[in-house]
This record gives C-alpha cells, sequence and structure tokens, in this order.
C-alpha cells in the first residue's frame, strides 16, 4: 500500500522516478521554518536500491503564519530529464535515471542525481518556496566473511597445516 504523504515509485519503463508529496498532509514545522521533508528507500536493480528524499521548504526561514499552510495554486514545468506538476497540494516531481542527469558522488562515494528548484514557487517577491530532492543509489547489504572451514575448504590451507606458498620466490 504506498504511503498516503509521500510516495516513490518507477515511471517509463524504470528509466524515471517519480516522487509524490501530499502537501496537505506532510506540511509540517521543521527547524527552522515550515515545509515538507520526506525520504523512501525503494529496490532498483539486482543488490542495489535508491534513496529518494524530497525537500520543500518556505524561504525565507520563518514562523509566520503565511508559511504555515502550503498555498493552493497549480504549476506545471519542466522538460524530459525533470518535470513538476502541482494540483490541489499534491506535488509530483519526475526525474529521468539516465547519464545526461548531473551525477555526482556523495561523501561516502554513491552515485547521486541532486535536483534543486530555486525557487520552485514564487509567490511575491519576499516569500518563495525552495524544491530539492536527492536520488542516492546504495549498494546491498555486504557479504559476510566465509569462516576458516571455508577457506580450509578451498585449499588455502595444506595437508601439513602450513599456508600454502609459491616454492619458486624461496
Amino acid at each position: 500500500m504506498p504511503n498516503p504523504v509521500y510516495d516513490v515509485h518507477y515511471a517509463d519503463g524504470r528509466t524515471s522516478l517519480v516522487m509524490e508529496a501530499d502537501l496537505d498532509q506532510g506540511w509540517v514545522q521543521l527547524q527552522q521554518t515550515y515545509g515538507f521533508f520526506r525520504q523512501m528507500r525503494i529496490p532498483y536493480r539486482n543488490d542495489l536500491s535508491i534513496r529518494a528524499q524530497l525537500a520543500l521548504i518556505a524561504r525565507p526561514a520563518t514562523f509566520d503564519v503565511w508559511a504555515q499552510e502550503f498555498p493552493r495554486v497549480e504549476v506545471e514545468y519542466g522538460d524530459y530529464s525533470v518535470s513538476y506538476r502541482l494540483k490541489q497540494r499534491h506535488l509530483v516531481v519526475k526525474v529521468a535515471l539516465s547519464p545526461q542527469q548531473p551525477w555526482r558522488t556523495t561523501q561516502q562515494g554513491r552515485p547521486e542525481i541532486f535536483v534543486e528548484q530555486l525557487p520552485f514557487l514564487q509567490i511575491d517577491e519576499t516569500h518563495w518556496y525552495d524544491l530539492r530532492a536527492w536520488i542516492v543509489f546504495h549498494e546491498g547489504a555486504p557479504h559476510p566473511v566465509p569462516d576458516v572451514r571455508v577457506w580450509a575448504e578451498n585449499t588455502l590451507v595444506v595437508p601439513g597445516g602450513h599456508f600454502e606458498s609459491n616454492r619458486r620466490r624461496h
């Protein structure tokens, strides 16, 4: 069952990632302002998974009344690489998983697509909303190291109890 506040799924034959946010239910008070911030992990291929994070925050950072609720506006723009659709406080961000994207690497060395739309929505000259999305690829869990009996079965140890060596080097 999809998450009612934030859902992530594939489109276009698994060549695009779609992030859907219910801004009515998910708009909350964050550390410095009001906004929406969620993440979800979904399987990708083989042993890889994707962690998709989406942040939409009121700017400038404030706890004023105007920022407490996301406005009822309709927005639709973008292109093949990234598109945005906002209707009835339901945001859909679609990102193509293609080599043409601005790929980068996280501090941990993971491949990542970073999307930043500053501002995403301008209310007036002094109030706007910024959007950021992170699509990070994670490897599967590391395989356990086999114990010494498995190594012995693979002839790393010869019957005399000594490690096998290359006698030409001695």
